[in-house]
């Protein structure tokens, strides 16, 4: 019975009315009838939110760092029992990423290296060689130390002359110039040798000629121990492109 129908109503209980039910509940609910008849639109559904491309790069890297914190923590035994992480291993957890990443540089610069010896035997002695000069002197892994630690330990090392690109024991009097341990000729021929080499390439200087002193033309990456020191003890000018260096 619909008088004893009390609002909210719905649009089937209206449509259901007798016209006298009808009549009875327009005069005493007429704005719950109203209601039930055109009921309000429902709410708009939210819109995601909007984040630039930026935004989401930085998202993406916030959540990829508090996962590799998270397990950083449960690998060294850091969470305790109520689930927290305490604040020092944020700390130790940077320390590691940035050791990390010194370590990924440092492998990319001795392979670099590497690849411009051929020469070089990949021997753990010949790595503790090298490395122990390094250390010794505070020196970085980078590919210009790499070279001074070479020169320096030379003596001491295995290599495989067979793979050098030059005369050990000959010092290269071409005009030209070495890059990663490739010769590459000074303007061959294109100038109908109307264009010199610069000194120092393979061109004798006459000042030096004159006075006697030997003209050194090869790089000190390139030498033998041996020779390294006769030069230092014969050349002037190689002793102090040495000491600029």
């Amino acid at each position: 019975m619909s008088i004893l129908l009390t609002p909210p109503f719905t649009r089937q209980q209206i449509d259901a009315m007798h016209a006298k039910d009808y009549d009875f509940v327009c005069k005493k609910y007429p704005e719950a009838v109203k209601l039930a008849l055109a009921p309000p639109p429902p709410p708009p559904v939210p819109t995601p939110p909007f984040f630039p491309r930026s935004e989401i790069k930085k998202i993406a890297v916030a959540e990829e760092m508090a996962a590799e914190y998270l397990s950083f923590a449960k690998k060294n035994g850091h969470i305790l029992g109520d689930g927290t992480i305490p604040e020092f291993v944020w700390g130790e957890f940077l320390k590691s990423k940035n050791e990390a990443a010194q370590l990924k540089g440092a492998e990319a610069e001795a392979e670099k290296w590497l690849a411009a010896h051929p020469e070089f035997i990949t021997s753990e002695s010949n790595r503790k060689t090298v490395w122990d000069y390094l250390s010794e002197h505070d020196l970085a892994v980078n590919v210009g130390n790499l070279d001074k630690a070479f020169v320096a330990v030379r003596s001491s090392l295995s290599l495989d002359e067979t793979k050098l690109p030059y005369d050990i024991d000959q010092p290269d009097t071409r005009v030209g110039f070495y890059r990663n341990g490739q010769f590459t000729e000074y303007d061959p021929g294109k100038s109908q040798n109307t264009v010199k080499a610069p000194l120092g390439l393979g061109q004798l200087d006459p000042s030096k000629v004159a006075s006697g002193e030997k003209q050194v033309t090869k790089r000190a990456s390139q030498m033998s121990a041996e020779e390294y020191q006769r030069n230092l003890n014969e050349s002037p000018s190689f002793r102090k492109r040495m000491n600029e260096s």
